[in-house]
This record gives structure tokens, sequence and C-alpha cells, in this order.
């Protein structure tokens, strides 16, 4: 078994190679997150949606900057520079994601799956929209300071949303800045995340829904400036919805752990 810890925008994760029986997963998760190296922690396994690599989250759930982060990683593995596109399948999605790697500019963008619908949820007495994700749901806190009481009552109606993780996105949409919460039942872990994919792709791909009324656009694009980094987001639209979601940055391998 090998630990490989890699770093998307400050997203550090912790990729474990090598076979880790279903029962150990969350234990082992846990000491790696305890050690606070890792925000989160994937094991790759074998594929098993005709790929060529595999990777399941610590609890079962979708993560943006972990596929991205198991696409590099492949990629260094194989080729050592150059620009390659690697297929990896990941919990939460049904088909492999494409992950877009640049060796030689430390740079990795995954294609990410669309958004499948808009919930809506009332978080002392107010309404708040929530993306609903392939594995994962973001509560899109716009305008609102980060606050961890907030975040508390809102994972308790999250809940009945039955879902492998929710976020708490807290977007300030007129500085483009965004932090990020994230909490999975399976590890029973809630992380204040240094940056968060596919909750960077949740507040791109809400943000574009009006921007393609008003606009009448076809592509639109963003940058989240995060705890731990920047992530870009790019929405193609198609007749005013979301034909394909693209999410990436730089990114970096961590060899000091």
């Amino acid at each position: 078994m090998k630990i490989q810890y890699v770093n998307p925008a400050g997203n550090v994760t912790a990729i474990v190679e090598g076979f880790v029986p279903m029962a150990e997963r969350i234990s082992l998760s846990k000491k790696i997150l305890d050690k606070k190296c890792a925000e989160q922690v994937g094991f790759e396994t074998a594929p098993a949606l005709g790929g060529l690599y595999r990777l399941e989250m610590m609890g079962g759930e979708f993560c943006g900057n972990a596929a991205r982060s198991f696409g590099y990683l492949k990629a260094l593995e194989a080729y050592g520079g150059g620009v390659h596109t690697v297929n990896v399948e990941v919990s939460g999605a049904e088909v492999p994601v494409p992950v877009l790697v640049d060796l030689d500019k430390s740079t990795a963008f995954a294609q990410m799956p669309v958004p499948t619908r808009l919930e809506v949820v009332e978080v002392k007495g107010t309404a708040y929209p929530v993306v609903m994700c392939h594995g994962i749901c973001h509560l899109i806190a716009l305008g609102m300071q980060p606050d961890a009481d907030f975040v508390k009552e809102a994972l308790e109606v999250m809940e009945g949303l039955k879902q492998d993780a929710y976020g708490i996105m807290f977007l300030d949409a007129r500085k483009g800045t965004l932090t990020p919460a994230v909490y999975v039942p399976t590890t029973d872990s809630l992380i204040w995340e240094s940056s968060c994919g596919s909750g960077s792709v949740a507040c791109g791909w809400y943000l574009s829904q009006a921007t393609a009324i008003v606009d009448d656009c076809d592509v639109s694009g963003y940058t989240f400036k995060q705890p731990g980094g920047t992530i870009q987001v790019e929405i193609v639209l198609k007749d005013g919805k979301a034909n394909s979601c693209t999410m990436g940055g730089e990114i970096s391998i961590i060899n000091n752990v």
C-alpha cells in the first residue's frame, strides 16, 4: 500500500494505491484525516466501467478535485511530461471522467458531470438553492459570510436529500470568492475545505442559468478564489441550459508528507 498526496488548489487529496478491503477504508480514512495532511481520501480500485483507472472516495461520494488529482497522478506515472487526456472512473460518476492534464504546466482540468437539477430547502425561515450533482449536493449560500452554526442547521435540513455528501458553498459572486464546507456522512467528517471542485461547478452552474437568460451567451466562465487557491469553471450552454462543465487549474504532488 502506498499513499500519494496531491494538491489541487489546497484541497489536498490522499490517494491510496494498493488493495484495501472495503471494511478497512473508513478507519484508514479517519487515521489519514486525523493527521491533518489531507482533506479527503480516495482508494484506487479495479475499474468497473471499462476504464483504465478507478478511484473510490472514502464515503462513496463524487469529488471533482479528487478526479483531477487522480488523473494528474496517473498521467505523471505513465508519461512524466506533456499534455494528455486521462479517463478516470470516480465513485458517484456513472461514466469515466476525462481529465486534461498538462504535466509541463502542472494543470489538470476535469470534464465534470452536469448537475442534474435544482432543489430548494428552508433554513431558519429562508429558502436556499441546492444544486444536485452526481454523488453530492451543494447549498449555495449567496452573499453570506461563512458561519459554522448555519452549516450545522443546513446539514440537518439537507439530510432529507439522501446524498453521499453535502456541501455548503458560501459564495460572494461579486468578488468571485467561495468558502466551501463539505460533510461526508460515512466518515462523519465535516471539513472546511481549502477548495471544492464540484462545489465550484455547482456555483458556476447556478450562476450560468441567470447569465444565459440575460446575456443569451453560449459559454459562461467563472474564476472562484478559495481559501487554498483558485479554481476555474467553464459552463457550455445549449438552448439556455448547461450542456457540459469543466473545472480545474493548477495542481501539484506533495512529497514531504
